[in-house]
């Protein structure tokens, strides 16, 4: 779910789980290794668990405890944030940390909130084995905004599902689409003040709207200084990229300091194409 702010990513998440748990709580799977499971595992990933608890915490207490779906019957472990119903479902809130410190949990579904603040290798290493049991229901849900571009866990999704790829399934929505939770005058307004990259990714979910910028806001004015006359140089260093058709580059850094009290000054750049080997050498000994 590649959906912009304000469009209910979290809301929806949580109202899978629920949606789950009343299909599933109490409900007796044969597992082939013999064991019975009741009902549905569920574990909940964020970059961090304080994340978990301030965004879903307090709303899933709510919506269990005093909202509609109070008739499930869930009780919340509010040191561990799990959540345990009557009919041996449960649902877990996990940080990065906290995943890697339980690699052996085996469950039924993953709901990954902001998914492009989870680094891929930890998808990849430790939640996607999660899912791993043939008798699991194998369910992965992804929400977020693209914070990596075409290259998060957002954006892979999505674009299996765009690729067709089997039981692969993507809906992009931005505020447009839910004008009875997003005032659309509102954001045109927000619009005005917002530096238009951040907008795209945060308002359109726009997978393009960073993609290859360093410094998208960059300012010479603001981020260019030239370093002092009398600097002391502790060291030289060299950046290198070679390149023919792309282009080649060196960088030289001046290094004042040492250690944590160190600053580096960009001092010279060289950055062509089509240039021999015997060029390079000749930029470097000037170097």
């Amino acid at each position: 779910i590649p959906w912009g702010r304000g469009v209910g990513k979290s809301y929806f998440l949580r109202t899978v789980w629920y949606l789950l748990v009343a299909q599933w709580d109490g409900v007796e799977r044969q597992a082939s290794n013999g064991e019975r499971i009741r009902g549905v595992r569920i574990v909940h990933l964020m970059p961090t668990f304080k994340q978990c608890v301030d965004i879903h915490g307090k709303l899933t207490q709510e919506e269990l405890y005093f909202g509609k779906w109070k008739f499930l019957g869930g009780r919340i472990n509010r040191t561990r944030w799990s959540i345990d119903f009557p009919g041996g479902s449960w649902i877990q809130f996990f940080g990065t940390s906290e995943a890697n410190n339980n690699r052996g949990i085996r469950c039924d579904v993953v709901t990954e909130d902001e998914a492009d603040d989870i680094e891929p290798g930890v998808d990849a290493a430790i939640v996607t084995p999660f899912l791993s049991e043939p008798w699991s229901l194998q369910i992965k849900l992804r929400g977020g905004t693209p914070r990596r571009g075409r290259n998060g866990l957002l954006y892979s999704g999505h674009k299996a599902a765009l690729d067709k790829t089997p039981r692969f399934h993507s809906f992009h929505a931005t505020y447009r689409d839910a004008p009875a939770q997003v005032s659309r005058e509102y954001v045109e307004g927000v619009r005005a003040t917002t530096d238009p990259v951040v907008f795209q990714r945060e308002w359109e979910c726009n997978f393009d709207s960073a993609e290859g910028m360093v410094y998208s806001m960059f300012d010479h004015a603001l981020h260019v200084r030239e370093p002092p006359q009398n600097a002391r140089w502790t060291e030289f260093l060299v950046g290198v990229d070679h390149g023919y058709e792309d282009p080649g580059v060196f960088i030289l850094f001046g290094v004042q300091g040492n250690g944590r009290d160190a600053v580096c000054w960009a001092l010279d750049e060289v950055y062509q194409k089509h240039q021999t080997p015997s060029w390079w050498m000749a930029q470097a000994k000037r170097f």
